[in-house]
């Protein structure tokens, strides 16, 4: 949070920032990590504010995080949250991105298509991460259209972290 102007937190990690909102997350996965309620008085972090949701009947709809009910689950960023990242990314000089935003898996992968193609549009230096990303970038034909792309996602924010990793230390101690 030192370092970045904005954060941007989507995919199945926004569940649990809705639950330290007090929202319920219908039927979503959530995790038990750490808290999230000093993140979300911060201005510069971004969750989605609407989503796309499935029901248990298999019915598809977008709703604020406000409205979801107790068979939904939360698929995808939707319209609303796609303006307000088209805007950040347009004035962005720096964008790290690191997993998808929607269970592309599952066919949800109209959002991170448009938010790849908005920032292949932006002037930004780009660096993307996570094998799931990479994927879906490489089905897409996108790859060479970052500045990096790497298939570590966890272990890409690590270095960027940490300066090292645990290989990196092992290999230069040899």
């Amino acid at each position: 949070m030192n370092i970045y102007d904005c954060v941007f937190v989507g995919g199945a990690l926004a569940n649990d920032f809705y639950k330290a909102k007090g929202f319920s997350v219908g039927a979503s996965p959530v995790s038990n990590a750490a808290h999230f309620e000093h993140l979300l008085e911060n201005e510069h972090v971004y969750i989605p504010q609407d989503v796309t949701v499935v029901d248990s009947g298999g019915n598809v709809r977008v709703v604020h995080p406000d409205e979801l009910k107790a068979d939904d689950v939360i698929n995808d960023c939707g319209p609303e949250t796609l303006v307000k990242l088209e805007e950040l990314i347009k004035r962005a000089k720096f964008i790290l991105w690191n997993g998808p935003i929607g269970d592309y898996q599952l066919g949800f992968q109209e959002s991170s298509e448009k938010i790849a193609n908005m920032i292949i549009e932006s002037n930004a230096h780009s660096i993307i991460g996570g094998g799931d990303t990479a994927s879906l970038l490489y089905s897409l034909g996108y790859e060479s259209s970052f500045s990096f792309l790497s298939t570590g996602g966890g272990a890409m924010l690590e270095l960027l972290l940490k300066g090292t990793l645990p290989g990196i230390e092992a290999l230069s101690r040899r």
